[in-house]
């Protein structure tokens, strides 16, 4: 069981010694004493306690109520004050930060316990009113956990080790979804929330990363939203979408003018943990040299669609990259949102393979065949006609043809469906 921990606050060391005792007594562990306001703001976010004892009184500089101010909004920490001083303006500025409860000293055990029993409760029954996370779900329906900054977990809520009972699972790692440690450092250093969907067995759960506070932890609330019919359409499409895209053999990867990443399949985050020529560092998607990266930024930038050919060692079949832009890429510049979809796909060497596909697939003749087999590696049709010596108005008669037999609106919508959908799949299948 993850014993609650408390911070101790006390600029007098025998009192806050004698404060520590009682706690180890009780069994709550103390996490630190700070014998200041400002090192007990440093040690809320170094040490991410469940609780604090807090002196009003603390000599020069910040006194207690400050302090408990600045950690009940930066933290959300619960505070109990411990005081001798109760006078009515003091207690009014006091209320202002919305403590748990007032300990008068000298300290009677008993009040310290109740206190602290009483301000737990509390703190559990704000979590479970609380909807400012992951969706639309109250928090009793949802679990937390806290990782530390390895991505070890170091606290459980009880609604989460109910859950992996439900599941009959062993391991709490067990509920962590694929790529847990990335969400978690994404978190930790963007502090913005870091969401994910996906399937546990026969259930749909969402995952949200959100960092707590300064501290290097990160608080993981899980919600099983399965059968819960209270989510909004917007979670609802989200956690669709998600599910769909991962059952796409194509990775596909949302991107921004920086090459920042904001989604990935899964067959993209496989695909980034096995290769080397094309690779994710601290959520920002590169290439094996700055040549390729570079270039891979100029696809992206692009306002049409672009491929990259990644060249892999041993033999093996170069790596295709199409880059196509979103409708709404300009207005998104300079917003930290996405402007550009990222399609990774194995090369077929044989164009002749991909044309007698095509053909197969879509009734293209020969010569329909070749310019989309060609468009594929290159999405330049003055390149493709050039390159098979006929005019650019021919290849353009060819294009409004091969768009009526595949009711593809446009060359980018048309690439997406081949290198995506069931053409591909034959493509690049064995047989």
């Amino acid at each position: 069981m993850v014993e609650q921990r408390i911070l101790v606050v006390d600029d007098d060391r025998t009192t806050a010694r004698v404060i520590q005792l009682q706690l180890q007594k009780m069994g709550y562990p103390a996490v630190s004493i700070a014998k200041s306001a400002s090192l007990a703001i440093q040690d809320v976010s170094k040490h991410a306690p469940d609780l604090v004892l807090m002196d009003i009184n603390l000599g020069k500089g910040m006194d207690g109520i400050d302090a408990a101010d600045i950690i009940s909004k930066d933290h959300k920490t619960p505070v109990i004050f411990v005081t001798a001083y109760a006078d009515e303006k003091t207690l009014a500025r006091a209320k202002l930060t919305n403590p748990y409860g007032y300990i008068n000293k000298p300290l009677r055990e008993t009040d310290l316990r109740t206190t602290i029993a009483l301000a737990f409760e509390r703190a559990q029954a704000a979590n479970e009113t609380d909807v400012s996370t992951t969706n639309t779900l109250p928090l009793k329906d949802r679990m937390q956990m806290v990782l530390d900054e390895h991505g070890d977990i170091i606290r459980v809520s009880p609604p989460l080790k109910r859950f992996l009972r439900h599941l009959q699972l062993e391991n709490m790692e067990d509920l962590l979804p694929e790529g847990s440690c990335r969400y978690a450092t994404s978190a930790r250093l963007s502090k913005k929330p870091q969401r994910v969907h996906g399937r546990l067995q026969d259930r749909m759960l969402s995952w949200e990363y959100r960092a707590l506070g300064k501290a290097n932890n990160v608080r993981l609330s899980i919600a099983d939203i399965t059968e819960h019919r209270q989510l909004s359409d917007h979670s609802i499409q989200e956690a669709t979408l998600s599910e769909a895209l991962d059952n796409l053999a194509t990775g596909v990867i949302f991107i921004n003018e920086n090459l920042k990443i904001f989604y990935l399949n899964k067959s993209a985050r496989q695909l980034l943990d096995r290769e080397n020529v094309l690779q994710r560092n601290n959520d920002h998607l590169s290439c094996g040299t700055a040549g390729d990266t570079a270039a891979l930024h100029k696809c992206v930038l692009e306002d049409r669609p672009r491929t990259l050919s990644l060249e892999r060692e041993h033999d093996q079949a170069p790596l295709r990259i199409l880059a196509t832009p979103l409708t709404l890429r300009e207005a998104n510049y300079g917003h930290d949102l996405p402007i550009a979809i990222i399609y990774t796909f194995e090369t077929v060497n044989s164009l002749e393979r991909i044309e007698d596909v095509l053909c197969s697939f879509y009734h293209l003749s020969p010569a329909e065949a070749k310019i989309v087999s060609r468009l594929i590696l290159t999405p330049h049709l003055e390149e493709v006609s050039s390159a098979l010596g006929i005019t650019l108005n021919t290849a353009r008669t060819h294009m409004k043809r091969i768009y009526n037999k595949t009711n593809a609106r446009g060359m980018s919508a048309l690439l997406n469906m081949i290198v995506t959908g069931p053409a591909g799949t034959l493509i690049h299948s064995d047989n």
